[in-house]
C-alpha cells in the first residue's frame, strides 16, 4: 500500500512540476492538506492533555521525562512506558503539522 501511495505522490508531483494541472486538483489538494492540518492539531491537544496529567503526575516535564528515562535514570515503571509512546507521538505529531503548515525545514 506505501508503495501504491508514495507511486501516486510521484505522478501528482510530476503534473505539477509540469504544470498539467487544474484549479480542481490544486482546491483538492488544498482541502485535503486543511483537514491534516485540522485533524493533527486535535491530535496534540489530545496529546497535550495526556503527557499534562503525567507530568502533573511525577512533577517533571516531559522532555526532561523522555531525556531520562531514555538514557536510563528512570526505573521501568508501566507508566514510563505509557508516557514515552505518547510523547513520540505528541513529537510525530508536531513534526507533522510542521510539514502540513510548511514550516518543515
Amino acid at each position: 500500500m506505501q508503495k501504491n501511495n508514495l507511486l501516486s505522490i510521484k505522478y501528482l508531483d510530476e503534473i505539477i512540476r509540469k504544470n498539467l494541472y487544474d484549479d480542481y486538483l490544486i482546491k483538492s489538494l488544498k482541502k485535503i492538506i486543511a483537514y491534516e492540518t485540522r485533524k493533527t492539531r486535535k491530535e496534540l491537544e489530545s496529546l497535550k492533555g495526556e503527557l499534562r496529567a503525567y507530568e502533573t503526575k511525577y512533577n517533571m516535564t516531559s522532555e526532561d521525562f523522555y531525556n531520562k528515562f531514555t538514557n536510563g535514570l528512570l526505573g521501568d515503571e508501566a507508566d514510563y512506558f505509557e508516557w514515552s509512546a505518547i510523547y513520540k507521538m505528541y513529537l510525530r505529531s508536531l513534526e507533522r503539522l510542521s510539514i502540513l503548515e510548511g514550516e518543515y525545514a
